[in-house]
């Protein structure tokens, strides 16, 4: 993880929005290209980024502790979307 991107997760963890709106739009079309992959639906990957980034906001004072970022959104977005698929398999 670069400094820049701990600084960042840093100032979210603190509640800065401003550095929130860059953690979203760095990381929201990865997250969206996962959801798609998995999901195989725009729309589904569309809700997924919103799913995941609300998540992300509501978990954000464990962000200091987070040492790799990526993995730990690909995590959550992977987790998220299968959950998804199983709540409409049934």
């Amino acid at each position: 993880m670069s400094a820049n991107e701990k600084d960042i997760l840093l100032k979210v963890a603190q509640s800065d929005p401003a550095a929130f709106a860059i953690l979203f739009k760095e990381y929201s079309p990865k997250v969206y290209t996962l959801g798609l992959s998995l999901t195989k639906s725009s729309s589904t990957a569309e809700e997924m980024v919103q799913e995941i980034f609300m998540k992300v906001w509501e978990n954000r004072r464990q962000l200091s502790d987070i040492d790799f970022f990526k993995s730990w959104l690909r995590v959550i977005c992977t987790n998220a979307c299968y959950n998804h698929l199983r709540k409409k398999a049934n």
